[in-house]
């Protein structure tokens, strides 16, 4: 989980200085993916219902 977070971390400092993006909508881009990342971190790819056609 380190990996995602590392880059989400450089993810959300390309938002800031690349694309200059406001400070709220950063501080709600870093809420979104945190959550995100907790969900993803819950879930065991090998138990997982996903079928592939």
């Amino acid at each position: 989980m380190d990996s995602i977070k590392a880059h989400i971390r450089n993810y959300l400092e390309y938002c800031k200085s690349q694309k200059c993006l406001d400070a709220k909508t950063l501080k709600a881009y870093r809420i979104d993916l945190r959550q995100f990342s907790e969900q993803i971190s819950n879930i065991n790819i090998t138990d997982s219902n996903f079928a592939f056609e």
